[in-house]
């Protein structure tokens, strides 16, 4: 294509000369760019939705490793009984289901802050596993490869034992 109707712009001078140089290391803490500031440390999610009342505590969100399975399992109870609530009120009176219709909201929403809070544990469980995985595959394929080279030893032991008349 010609210069000015390329697609993309041509390489840097340093890729042309062949100095290429590794990118700078991750910037740590806090940078600014665009006149913002930001920072490199990762927040947990905040549902930024009106009226969103958080039922779980900050001083449980603190650490995803060390939370304990108590409070998902109180949320999931709070929520099978907003449930049953909200079909009593649809059978009973059914004008009143829109101020339960809000209360489910807002355990649905906890549930999903609380998924996304805990996934980085989740997927470093995930890859525990399959490395525990790969591990049992490698030291059983270890043990048949050890088995075939003992047969395979006393294979050659029985040859170098027959004598040639």
């Amino acid at each position: 294509m010609d210069q000015n109707n390329a697609a993309f712009p041509p390489p840097p001078f340093w890729y042309k000369r062949g100095l290429k140089t590794p990118p700078n290391p991750p910037i740590e803490g806090e940078f600014s760019m665009f006149g913002r500031v930001f920072t490199t440390k990762e927040a947990p999610l905040r549902i930024e939705a009106e009226n969103f009342v958080q039922m779980i505590p900050e001083t449980e969100l603190q650490d995803p490793a060390t939370f304990n399975k108590e409070t998902l399992l109180r949320l999931e109870y709070t929520l099978y009984q907003s449930a049953l609530n909200l079909i009593k009120t649809l059978a009973e009176s059914p004008m009143d289901a829109p101020g339960k219709f809000k209360d489910y909201e807002q355990i649905i929403l906890n549930f999903y802050q609380l998924i996304y809070w805990m996934r980085p544990t989740q997927c470093m469980v995930e890859i525990k596993n399959r490395l525990r995985d790969q591990i049992s595959e490698k030291e059983k394929e270890k043990q048949e490869l050890k088995e075939v080279l003992e047969n395979m030893l006393q294979v050659t032991s029985d040859i170098e034992n027959i004598k040639l008349v």
